[in-house]
């Protein structure tokens, strides 16, 4: 073999080298990124389920005595922000949702039987580039929480009427977009829609 050969044959051996770990990078890139949505799309699946089960479970405070049910109706609603809510790392807090739900309290039934009812105030905010859930009043401790519902958010959009109608029931729809760190092209977004059984406003 000449010097020239062997030269030439250096060249195309790292040539098929070169193609050969740009395929790989490209494989892994490939693979990575789908494990990223995939994971993701669980995220976003399962949070926005937890808000849509929870805000259709929003009702008011209400006593129920022998003969009557009294029920409180002003500033038991469901709020929300509406439009979209762009985060990002070190932006200020935003409220995003207020609710409540409560179990009714018992009155007038005699000594031993009252039921101190329970009035759970949930509440989602952004948080930097997360959203936090948080519930807190639940006569069962297990029943608060305070969590980051979903991380590495994009933006937040929330939709519905600016109130009610007469019937008190009405919905409001949630988006959430996530996006790759890395590859900021890369983006996952899931809505849902949520009925509500309570005053709805635009008031937050």
């Amino acid at each position: 073999m000449t010097l020239v050969e062997g030269v030439i044959a250096s060249l195309v051996l790292s040539l098929v080298v070169i193609i050969a770990w740009r395929l790989f990078m490209t494989g892994a890139k490939s693979a990575e990124l789908a494990a990223w949505h995939t994971k993701c799309q669980q995220q976003l699946r399962n949070g926005l389920k937890l808000l849509r089960d929870d805000i259709a479970h929003a009702s008011y405070p209400s006593e129920v005595g022998p003969t009557a049910v009294n029920i409180t109706r002003p500033g038991f609603g469901f709020k929300f922000h509406p439009g979209q809510v762009m985060l990002s790392d070190g932006a200020a807090s935003t409220a995003l949702a207020e609710f409540w739900i409560c179990r009714p309290t018992k009155a007038g039934f005699g000594t031993g039987e009252d039921d101190p009812g329970e009035r759970i105030h949930a509440t989602l905010a952004t948080d930097g580039n997360t959203v936090r859930y948080k519930k807190e009043g639940a006569v069962n401790p297990a029943h608060n929480c305070d969590r980051v519902l979903f991380d590495e958010v994009d933006y937040v959009k929330l939709e519905g009427p600016a109130s009610a109608p007469a019937e008190k029931a009405s919905t409001c729809a949630i988006e959430v977009k996530t996006v790759h760190k890395i590859w900021k092209q890369s983006g996952v977004i899931e809505r849902t829609v949520a009925k509500v059984e309570v005053d709805v406003s635009a008031g937050l």
